[in-house]
């Protein structure tokens, strides 16, 4: 999903931009969690059930925080 920027590109949209990607990728972390919790069932692969957990935390924090900035940059543009 890389993104080649111009120079007249307006950080507002990269914000918003990167906002909507990252929605996107937490759906995605979303589905492959609910997949592995589902069939992969064995003690063994606890860890990579909690690196998916871990994961998913993360990138629901970072989209909190993109859309705290979109939300705080569409207030400024008022």
């Amino acid at each position: 999903m890389a993104r080649k920027w111009d120079r007249k590109t307006d950080s507002k949209d990269v914000t918003r931009n990167t906002a909507r990607d990252l929605s996107a990728l937490v759906g995605e972390l979303s589905a492959l969690k609910a997949d592995a919790t589902h069939w992969i069932t064995d003690p063994e692969y606890a860890a990579l059930r909690h690196r998916l957990e871990a994961a998913h935390a993360a990138i629901e924090a970072v989209l909190a925080e993109a859309s705290r900035r979109v939300r705080l940059n569409e207030r400024q543009g008022e």
